[in-house]
């Protein structure tokens, strides 16, 4: 099968076979990462003629070029991982993607916010919108107020007044059926010193009664009391977790309530959800709505100059993962204090990575090579149920297993093989985002 075929058959990776919602994924199955590339399938379905859809389909599915996919297995944890496959990098619109840069930054933000030595102001921002107004005028109308809100000169002296060094911005949006697209921005305000009552006073009023102003001005309208709302971060994880909410991880927990009578709004991967469990065309639309109007965008952003006064190395998304996608061989004598360890099982041709990948098989492959582990199965057993799905499996002299297609020859052990299985290896893939 050509790769051509991948890209232009929706049934190939097996789209859609499965039409459950989210909830019922982690419900049976008790784990995130299925639901993710569940989602990450609809999604693909979803976006099948576009950019985005192709990117989804290999994402996850093929190994970064002149590397062998690999199993690793954290024995802390009791869990089985996949590492060296390509990642699309689409962090709005891959749940994959998205779980993994969303913690990253997360953690990012919160190893060096403790430090900070003055306030961090928390500011939420969102325009007044009704039902069948487009996502792409709202949030023009957002834009526009909230780049302008420090302009001239009253904005820019109480700017110095109350110290206001940098700032963070990131997007949020939510659809309901009652009120349309409610895009709304989240901004970490810095500032050099410990603001007063009174200066957290003089910049909410400033920031509140401005906003409005520009609001109106780029032809929206806010809802009184609510277009604004200023508060001060009171801890490290309060800060993070404000201006990187939007995370899959949120999202999943959020999917198995979202059959509540009380659930007025849903998130773009919910109306992604929503498609793949009826099959309804209005959240297909919806959801590319929100792909056109977003993509291209950063997840969040920060002022210039701010990340060197926190102390954070400029990295990109890709960077990022490709970070969580390393594994690197180390003694284990020489392992840095908490580093998260994990144990090489297996490797896998690219041929067996395309099997795998086009029958949407991943599930199945780690399930009996989590059983062999816990020995369940024997090497002749396991071998038996990888045939069964166009697989062989090679044992090395190491203890670890090679896994291939059955029209390829055993393959030559990749690099990682080369150490004896016992050698420890460091991944820096976080624990909560695996």
């Amino acid at each position: 099968m050509t790769d051509q075929t991948i890209k232009s058959g929706r049934s190939t990776l097996g789209l859609l076979q499965d039409r459950r919602p989210v909830a019922d994924i982690v419900s049976e199955y008790d784990d995130q990462r299925r639901a993710r590339y569940h989602l990450q399938r609809v999604i693909a379905d979803i976006m099948t003629d576009d950019s985005t859809g192709e990117r989804l389909l290999w994402c996850g599915r093929r190994p970064v070029p002149r590397k062998k996919a690999l199993l690793v297995y954290q024995r802390e944890t009791d869990r089985l991982y996949t590492k060296n496959l390509m990642t699309c990098g689409l962090g709005w619109f891959c749940p994959v993607c998205s779980a993994r840069i969303t913690g990253k930054r997360r953690r990012e933000l919160s190893g060096v916010i403790g430090n900070w030595s003055g306030s961090v102001i928390m500011g939420a921002f969102t325009v007044g919108h009704h039902a069948g107004d487009k996502l792409a005028d709202a949030k023009k109308v957002l834009d526009g107020a909230c780049r302008s809100v420090f302009s001239g000169r009253v904005g820019q002296d109480i700017k110095h007044r109350t110290g206001i060094v940098g700032t963070i911005q990131a997007n949020e949006v939510t659809w309901s059926p009652d009120n349309g697209w409610h895009p709304h921005r989240h901004v970490l305000f810095f500032t050099d010193h410990l603001l007063t009552k009174d200066e957290l006073s003089l910049f909410t009023d400033h920031v509140s009664s401005r906003f409005a102003s520009l609001v109106t001005k780029n032809n929206g309208y806010t809802v009184q009391d609510h277009a604004v709302h200023i508060s001060l971060g009171k801890s490290v994880q309060d800060v993070s977790k404000y201006c990187f909410k939007w995370g899959i991880a949120d999202e999943l927990f959020a999917f198995q309530s979202k059959k509540s009578k009380t659930k007025t709004s849903y998130t773009p991967f919910e109306l992604a959800d929503l498609y793949g469990g009826t099959g309804d065309q209005k959240y297909r639309m919806l959801f590319r709505e929100y792909v056109q109007v977003f993509k291209g965008l950063r997840r969040a952003s920060y002022s210039r100059g701010l990340k060197g006064l926190l102390g954070i190395a400029e990295k990109t998304d890709q960077m990022l993962l490709a970070e969580t996608e390393a594994v690197q061989i180390v003694p284990a004598e020489l392992l840095p204090d908490g580093a998260s360890v994990v144990q090489v099982i297996a490797d896998i041709t690219t041929r067996a990575v395309k099997v795998i990948s086009v029958a949407d098989r991943w599930d199945n492959v780690m399930d009996l090579f989590k059983r062999s582990i816990h020995q369940e199965l024997t090497f002749m057993q396991l071998g038996v149920a990888l045939a069964s799905i166009g697989l062989r499996v090679a044992g090395y002299n190491n203890g670890v297993m090679g896994i291939y297609s059955l029209d390829e020859p055993p393959p030559s052990p990749s690099p990682e093989m080369l150490f004896r299985a016992e050698k420890v290896q460091v991944s820096i893939i976080p624990d909560d985002q695996q």
